[in-house]
């Protein structure tokens, strides 16, 4: 996998706004029961549904918070992880800030 550097930070080289998709399309696969994602537990496929879901909503905010003029180091500042999500980590700021930054970038 191709590694890209935002802000010191080294992030996947995968787009940030086709992340859900990929990881929706991946949740649909047949046959198989658990995925081991390589950053933390085991997931099941409805792990990972709710993992798509959850990018999804990260970029969906970050894109309005950008369409209503906030800046990058605003929204990494303000953000927290929805209710929904109980129990997921809270992001390390300088990768929450990479991650904002890119999905900045990337939404025109």
């Amino acid at each position: 996998t191709r590694l890209r550097t935002v802000t010191g930070v080294q992030t996947c080289a995968l787009p940030i706004l086709e992340i859900a998709d990929s990881l929706e399309k991946a949740s649909r696969i047949q046959g198989v029961q658990s995925v081991i994602t390589g950053h933390s537990t085991v997931m099941t496929m409805a792990d990972l549904r709710e993992y798509s879901a959850f990018n999804r909503e990260f970029a969906a905010t970050v894109q309005a918070a950008k369409r209503a003029g906030q800046t990058v180091d605003a929204v990494a500042a303000s953000y927290r992880i929805p209710a929904k999500y109980a129990g997921y980590a809270e992001p390390q700021a300088a990768r929450l800030k990479a991650n904002v930054q890119i999905v900045f970038d990337e939404t025109k």
